[in-house]
C-alpha cells in the first residue's frame, strides 16, 4: 500500500502543470500505484485568505474520498485564520492543516504559527509545515522564496508539544537539524545515498512518510526513493503507508 501525504492540485503562476485538477492527480495515482493522497490547494500558496481555495478544492474531492483526502491551507498571519480552520474542520472535513511559512510572509518562529499549532492541537488536527515549493534555483529571478528555517520549526515543536507536526519538503540536512520527534515525509529529499537508512536510525525514533509534491514533482520519482535503499519489510511498510494512518487517524484508507 502506498499513500502520499504531500500532493496538490491547482495552478502554478509561472509554468503549466500537466494533470493539475483532481482527475489529472488521479490519473498520476494510477500511473504510480498510490493508492490514497493527501491533497492540499495549490492555489491557496498566493492567495493571502485560503478560504476560496479550499472550498473549491474540498468540493472537487467530495467524491473522490476513497483515494484522496483534504488537507486545509491556513495563513496565520491573516486576520479571520480561525475561520479558515473552523470551516475546514467542521465544513470540509479536513484531513490535516498545512501551512508554508515563507510564501505567505512569516517565520517559522512567529507567534501566530504557534497560536494556529494550540488551536489545531485542541481540535486534533495535524500540522504540515511546508519548507518550500520545489527547487529555489528553478524559481524565476525576481520571485525567490527562501525554505523555512528548521530552528523555528524546533521551538514550535517546544511551545505546542500536543499539535501533531509534519515537516513537508525538506532536504537531507534540513532535517537532520530538525528534534528526532519531529516527522517528515520524502517530497523534498534528493539523496544522497543512503539518506533513508540514515533518517531510519536509530529504529523509531524519527517517522518518515512518503510525499511525492505530485503535481509540482513527477510522482515516480518520489517513489523511487523508497527502492535506492535496503529496507526491511517493516522499514518499507512504515514509511509507504504505516506512519501516514498514524499520524493521520481521520484519513480512513485501509491496508488490504
Amino acid at each position: 500500500m502506498r499513500l502520499d501525504v504531500c500532493a496538490w492540485c491547482g495552478t502554478w503562476p509561472f509554468h503549466g502543470v500537466p494533470h493539475s485538477d483532481v482527475d489529472g492527480l488521479l490519473h498520476l495515482m494510477d500511473r504510480a500505484a498510490i493508492d490514497g493522497a493527501l491533497v492540499a490547494p495549490l492555489d491557496a500558496v498566493f492567495d493571502r485568505d485560503c478560504r476560496g481555495p479550499n472550498a473549491r478544492l474540498a468540493r472537487a474531492l467530495a467524491t473522490r474520498g476513497d483515494r484522496m483526502a483534504f488537507c486545509a491551507m491556513a495563513n496565520p498571519r491573516y486576520p479571520g485564520w480561525q475561520e479558515t480552520v473552523r470551516i475546514a474542520d467542521e465544513d470540509w472535513g479536513a484531513v490535516a492543516v498545512r501551512v508554508i511559512p515563507t510564501y505567505h510572509g512569516y517565520r517559522t518562529d512567529d507567534q501566530s504559527l504557534v497560536e494556529l499549532a494550540e488551536v489545531l492541537a485542541e481540535r486534533q488536527l495535524p500540522l504540515i509545515v511546508t519548507t518550500r515549493l520545489l527547487d529555489e534555483r528553478s524559481h524565476p529571478p525576481a520571485f525567490r522564496v527562501p525554505p523555512a528555517a528548521m530552528e523555528g520549526v524546533n521551538a514550535l515543536r517546544a511551545r505546542v508539544p500536543r499539535v501533531t507536526l509534519v515537516v513537508s519538503w525538506a532536504r537531507v540536512a534540513e532535517i537532520a537539524a530538525l528534534d528526532d520527534n519531529v516527522a517528515v515525509d520524502l517530497s523534498g529529499v534528493q539523496g544522497p545515498g543512503g539518506f533513508l537508512e540514515s533518517l531510519l536510525e536509530p529504529p523509531g525514533q524519527r517517522r518518515v512518510l512518503l510525499g511525492t509534491g505530485a503535481v509540482l514533482q513527477v510522482p515516480e520519482c518520489g517513489l523511487a526513493k523508497l527502492g535506492y535503499h535496503s529496507l526491511s519489510r517493516r522499514q518499507a511498510s512504515d514509511v509507504a503507508w504505516g506512519w501516514a494512518r498514524e499520524l493521520f487517524p481521520r484519513w480512513g484508507p485501509s491496508a488490504g
